[in-house]
């Protein structure tokens, strides 16, 4: 395992940079419908109808500085050393985009929570 951080660790900056907006934006969409969905049942209001947007895109927005922080570093950093922190984000990542792939092959979407 230590030898896939190395190779995460070596991958181009802006290699980098891409794999952690990716995963933040597969965050924001996995977590939409969920959100949605809780909101619709439980909260819903007409005054406060972008509360759901705005929880989704908090989750992602913290999604991309912890990959940011933990795989991406401030300019000028030369290398990157895996920390436990980025190990969990990579699995983090990898979980999320399963997940993700796995929503959008069945077919995944807000229609699923309204019919159902």
């Amino acid at each position: 395992m230590s030898a896939l951080w190395r190779w995460l660790a070596r991958l181009p900056r802006l290699a980098r940079v891409l794999w952690v907006f990716v995963t933040a934006v597969v965050v924001v969409l996995v977590l939409s419908p969920l959100v949605d969905r809780i909101y619709i049942e439980h909260f819903f209001d007409e005054a406060t109808v972008i509360v759901p947007s705005y929880v989704s895109v908090f989750f992602g927005a913290l999604a991309y500085l912890w990959g940011w922080v933990s795989w991406v570093g401030a300019a000028g950093e030369r290398e990157i050393m895996p920390t436990r922190s980025g190990q969990v984000f990579a699995v983090f990542a990898f979980c999320v985009m399963v997940i993700g792939i796995g929503l959008l092959l069945h077919g995944f979407s807000m229609t699923d929570f309204i019919a159902g």
